[in-house]
């Protein structure tokens, strides 16, 4: 190639020089897009765990505290020393009296830890749904109805039965914190290293097939 020749090269080049330009900073801000997306992904993802985690530990201390009120506070109010009227208890309105008249104070304690621990589930499962995992109520649901359900006559049954109740609780536990764990891996499925060799190795084999089957052929 002549001077002449390589001179007009460089001069037609040089007409589209601002391309060139154009085009890097475009890919500079697709990279940075990209990667902006991406790191909030992985942020996401950590939360949502995060908060799971931390319902799956609430979910564990109200298994804990049914099957030791179900099973080892359940006592009759008659057999209580720190006994008292029904009608000076507070509770009275919100249903927390034993049916004899006599209020139970551990049956008090349980139910408002429950409800203490109830509230914060809750407001970790609205921030789940805000992240985009689907998380259903009936779980939850059936946690609170197998905790508390007849929990302020528990000692009218027999331990047999209480120690049932509160396998229930545990079982229920167990069956939310499985639905939560399932919903974080629906949303946010693993991803698998991506390997050129396993590529090639794959494309080789395809090729073998392909060709194997030509040779049937003919």
């Amino acid at each position: 190639m002549s001077w002449v020749e390589l001179k007009g090269t460089l001069s037609g080049v040089s007409t589209y020089a601002w391309m060139f330009s154009v085009v890097s900073i475009l890919l500079v801000f697709i990279g940075w897009f990209v990667t902006y997306n991406n790191s909030l992904k992985i942020a996401t993802r950590s939360e949502s765990k995060s908060i799971i985690d931390a319902i799956a530990k609430i979910l564990n201390e109200v298994s804990d505290l049914s099957l030791e009120y179900w099973v080892n506070k359940s006592v009759s109010p008659g057999a209580n020393p720190f006994k008292r009227k029904a009608n000076s208890n507070p509770f009275k309105k919100k249903g927390l009296e034993s049916p004899s008249g006599l209020s139970t104070p551990s049956a008090k304690l349980f139910m408002t830890a429950i409800h203490g621990k109830s509230i914060q589930i809750n407001k970790y499962i609205e921030f789940l749904r805000s992240r985009g995992l689907e998380i259903s109520d009936s779980y939850f649901t059936q946690v609170l109805i197998k905790a508390t359900m007849e929990y302020e006559k528990s000692f009218e049954y027999s331990k047999s039965y209480r120690v049932t109740r509160a396998q229930e609780v545990a079982s229920a536990c167990t069956d939310f914190m499985m639905h939560l764990y399932d919903e974080f891996q629906r949303n946010h499925p693993p991803r698998m290293p991506f390997l050129i060799s396993d590529k090639i190795r794959k494309l080789d084999e395809d090729i073998d097939k392909w060709y194997q089957g030509l040779y049937e052929r003919q």
